[in-house]
């Protein structure tokens, strides 16, 4: 049996059913949940710094993480902001732009005026692109930022004396799994 072809109106139905939405809604709880752990990890993380710091062996490291904190943090409202107007643009593709080229109109203002919807649509806001371009950068400063910090807290455990090892195992296993759930 031949499958027929989806239409716009089919598939403007599927977008606004509510199996869609309710997974949508889910993927951003589930997001924004995320994000909160990761953040309870970097704090997580800074009260084991002190810890290590505290045994005065090396210079401190916690300064340094909460440095990093504040740029994941920073970092994390760029993807929001960029989610924000990723959001709205499938809003408005959904709402405004898949009604529009569903309506069956035979005239060629009708026409004009679906090609003029879909190409403004289509085209890519310079703030947009900006903010993209922000997002990009701040996610390469802060990868380099967490590697450097990473070879310096390595340097660090080679050098210390066998006193505080357990601490040191605990927050190397801790930063661990922090950057895989951060690449994730």
């Amino acid at each position: 049996m031949e499958k027929s072809a989806t239409t716009y109106a089919d598939t403007l139905r599927l977008m606004n059913s509510v199996d869609v939405q309710s997974d949508l809604d889910s993927a951003c709880e589930q997001l924004a949940l995320t994000a909160v752990r990761l953040l309870e990890n970097f704090d997580y993380i800074a009260k084991q710094l002190h810890t290590i710091d505290m045994l005065g062996s090396s210079p401190p490291l916690k300064p340094q993480w909460n440095s990093l904190r504040k740029d994941f943090r920073d970092l994390l409202w760029h993807f929001r902001s960029n989610a924000g107007f990723i959001s709205g643009r499938l809003k408005m593709f959904c709402s405004v732009v898949l009604p529009l080229s569903a309506r069956n109109s035979t005239s060629s203002r009708s026409h004009d005026e679906k090609l003029q919807v879909l190409g403004s649509f289509m085209s890519i806001s310079a703030d947009h692109a900006t903010l993209t371009r922000n997002l990009v950068g701040s996610a390469m400063k802060f990868n380099n930022s967490l590697n450097t910090f990473h070879t310096e807290f390595l340097k660090s455990v080679t050098q210390r004396s066998p006193g505080g090892q357990r601490e040191l195992r605990e927050l190397a296993h801790k930063l661990t799994n922090l950057e895989s759930n951060i690449r994730q």
